[in-house]
């Protein structure tokens, strides 16, 4: 049985193997036996019936020299004194990262923590490990093996973590890079179509009654998650849709109001909503001071419902004209329905400047279809 001895070398380097004994004679592969150096007579020399690679030299003074190791290279080799046999295995330097596959994956859950340990097969004295993430030093030691341990964020899934060793000997640095697949919890964010087209979001959304509206539940930063479940709330109250969207074809007054989304997985849970959805609307004063006349759901159109809280009192109108004291109902030609603000109230999304500064009074433009009915 021979002594082994391990000596560890980076890939691409060149590797110099000294036997432990003195006056050897030859170098032989321990598998086959075969005789790959003769240091005899001064005269030391690879065997020229191997047909070696040229990488290996014998040097004068009979050590094995392997010029850019490769795999090829590594395994184990005798050498042989006078009477004496040593064996040397010649093994790759490298880092290992446990918990990593094959494919350099570490899994991790959000919120829990993530435990990475990187450890050097064929550590020197001089080296010093690294953990890092985009450049920067996360962890650092001069030791065999080095351990980070930090609470997995949504915001590292997919991103890599690098170990890589510093060292003050000739040896080539080495580097191993992992990548953190994390099981997400949802973060989802509703997006509105009206008419088929993108709808920013707002506090309160206003839309005409006949508008075709879709709501669709997706995941914030286009991340990929597992939704075990969808739940929809309609004004708090829960009904039935497994799906990540909702489909109006045509909007109508029951459809106004507060719309949730809720997704859930084995991780946790996140939901959505969008505050208001109304149906009707006024036109906030021009610099003049009176209504603009233009109905067709402008950015700076705003609902007026009986369940807005903004009180003004002994609304009327008369085509843009200045409102009169009086409790009628003013029916113009234009078919425009105008009601008492003792019974209706409104919300502006924009601020006071929007109505008329005419004491008491303000003129609207109401847009209403047939099917729209304020009590």
């Amino acid at each position: 049985m021979y002594e082994i001895e391990t000596i560890y070398a980076s890939s691409g380097s060149d590797v110099k193997i000294k036997c432990p004994n003195e006056n050897v004679t030859i170098w032989q592969y321990s598998d086959s036996k075969d005789v790959l150096a003769e240091c005899r007579y001064g005269q030391n020399k690879i065997n020229p019936n191997l047909h070696v690679s040229d990488r290996l030299k014998v040097t004068s003074d009979c050590k094995l020299l392997i010029h850019n190791l490769t795999k090829d290279d590594l395994g184990t080799y005798l050498c042989v004194a006078i009477n004496v046999s040593r064996a040397i295995h010649l093994n790759l330097r490298k880092l290992k990262v446990e918990g990593a596959n094959n494919l350099g994956v570490i899994r991790g859950t959000e919120g829990n923590n993530i435990t990475l340990t990187c450890t050097i097969i064929g550590f020197l004295p001089g080296d010093t490990l690294q953990w890092t993430n985009e450049n920067k030093i996360l962890a650092s030691g001069n030791t065999e093996s080095l351990i980070y341990v930090f609470q997995a964020h949504r915001s590292y899934n997919l991103k890599e973590f690098k170990c890589k060793t510093h060292t003050t000997t000739d040896t080539d640095p080495l580097n191993a890079n992992v990548q953190l697949h994390i099981f997400l919890k949802p973060a989802v964010s509703i997006t509105m179509f009206i008419n088929y087209i993108v709808r920013k979001k707002e506090r309160f959304v206003n839309v005409k009654q006949g508008q075709h509206m879709e709501l669709q539940c997706q995941e914030k930063d286009n991340a990929t998650v597992n939704f075990d479940i969808f739940s929809w709330f309609f004004n708090g109250n829960a009904f039935q849709n497994g799906t990540n969207r909702i489909i109006v074809n045509k909007i109508r007054p029951e459809h106004s109001g507060q719309y949730t989304c809720r997704a859930s997985n084995e991780v946790g849970e996140d939901s959505d909503t969008y505050d208001e959805i109304e149906g009707a609307y006024y036109n906030p004063s021009n610099i003049h001071g009176r209504p603009e006349r233009t109905l067709y759901n402008t950015h700076l159109e705003t609902p007026l419902t009986i369940s807005n809280r903004r009180i003004v009192e002994n609304v009327t109108a008369n085509n843009g004209g200045t409102g009169n004291n009086n409790d009628e109902i003013i029916q113009p030609s234009n078919s425009l329905y105008i009601q008492r603000s003792n019974i209706a109230s409104m919300m502006s999304s924009s601020d006071d400047s929007s109505f008329v500064p005419c004491q008491k009074y303000i003129n609207l433009e109401i847009d209403f279809n047939d099917e729209t009915v304020i009590k």
